[in-house]
C-alpha cells in the first residue's frame, strides 16, 4: 500500500483566495500619461511600458482596491466560496488572521481537506491523515498567508520584476514576476486601466513533477472599504474550477486556536 504523499494531494487542491500582492510606499508620478486604449498598436504599448516600474504597478493596485490605510485595518478575514469542478459541487472556506495565520477547508462531495498554517508550520489533513508541509509547498503557503502582504511584502523577502505587456480577455495588462524566498515562476497581471489584478500564474512543484496553476479574478466589490474579487476561476491543465464568493467577513474576531496544528 502506497504511503499518502501530501505533495501529490497538493497538486489537486485549490488555491486559497488570497487576492493581494505586494506593494511598497513608492510615490506615483501623476503626470505620466498611460494610454488606456486596449486597441493601441504594439509599438505604442512597448513605448508606454518602458515607463512603468513594478513598484508603481503594485502601489496603483493597492490604491485601486482601497489603499494602505484600509488594508491595515483588516485584522482577520473569512471568505466563503462555492464552485463547480467538472460538474462536482465544491465549497471552500478560507480564514486568515494577522500577521500570517491561515486555514483553508475544502469540501468536494464527501471528501474534506484542510490546510493549516500557524505562522511557523503548515500541515495538510486529508482522509484521516495529517502530514506536515515542507519545501516548496511550505514556501508557497508562507508567501500567500500574510493578510497584510500587499503593503509589507518586503518582510516576506519578495521582490517584484517588470516582465512586459500582454492582453488578457482583450484588455491590456502589465505583467510582473515575484521572486525571492525560494519562489519561482510566480506572475501577476494587472489591468492597465483599472490597476486591478486580473490573473495570476504560479508553478507548483511536486514529487510527480511541476504544473502551472492559473487563477483569474473579476467582479470586484467593496467590503469594509476594500475591493475583493467575487468571481474566481482556477485552471490546472484540463481541470477548470469556477468559484463564486458567497460571503466575506472582516474582523469577526477569529481565535488563534482555529489555526492550531493538531498532531
Amino acid at each position: 500500500m502506497n504511503r499518502w504523499n501530501p505533495s501529490v494531494v497538493f497538486l489537486f487542491v485549490f488555491c486559497a483566495v488570497l487576492c493581494f500582492v505586494a506593494a511598497n510606499g513608492t510615490e506615483v508620478n501623476n503626470n505620466r500619461n498611460l494610454n488606456k486604449t486596449a486597441n493601441q498598436n504594439r509599438r505604442m504599448i512597448l513605448s508606454d511600458s518602458l515607463q512603468i516600474e513594478p513598484t508603481e504597478i503594485l502601489l496603483n493596485y493597492v490604491n485601486a482596491i482601497g489603499g494602505k490605510e484600509n488594508l491595515l485595518k483588516i485584522k482577520d478575514k473569512t471568505v466563503m466560496l462555492t464552485g463547480d469542478a467538472n460538474g462536482i459541487t465544491v465549497s471552500l472556506s478560507v480564514f486568515q488572521k494577522a500577521p500570517g495565520k491561515f486555514l483553508r477547508i475544502l469540501n468536494m462531495g464527501t471528501v474534506e481537506q484542510k490546510i493549516v498554517y500557524d505562522g511557523n508550520e503548515a500541515a495538510i489533513y486529508f482522509m484521516g491523515r495529517m502530514e506536515k508541509l515542507s519545501g516548496y509547498g511550505l514556501k508557497i503557503i508562507k508567501a500567500k498567508s500574510g493578510i497584510h502582504f500587499p503593503v509589507d511584502y518586503k518582510n516576506s523577502g519578495i521582490k517584484p520584476e517588470f516582465v512586459g505587456v500582454e492582453f488578457v480577455n482583450g484588455r491590456k495588462v502589465y505583467k510582473i514576476k515575484l521572486t525571492g524566498n525560494g519562489l519561482e515562476n510566480w506572475y501577476q497581471y494587472f489591468d492597465a486601466d483599472t490597476w486591478l489584478k486580473v490573473k495570476e500564474e504560479i508553478t507548483v512543484k511536486t514529487a510527480k513533477g511541476s504544473f502551472k496553476e492559473i487563477t483569474g479574478f473579476s467582479d470586484y466589490r467593496k467590503v469594509n472599504n476594500v475591493k475583493f474579487p467575487f468571481e474566481i476561476t482556477q485552471s490546472y491543465g484540463m481541470l477548470k474550477i469556477n468559484f463564486r464568493v458567497e460571503r466575506i467577513k472582516i474582523n469577526s474576531g477569529l481565535e488563534d486556536g482555529l489555526f492550531k496544528i493538531n498532531e
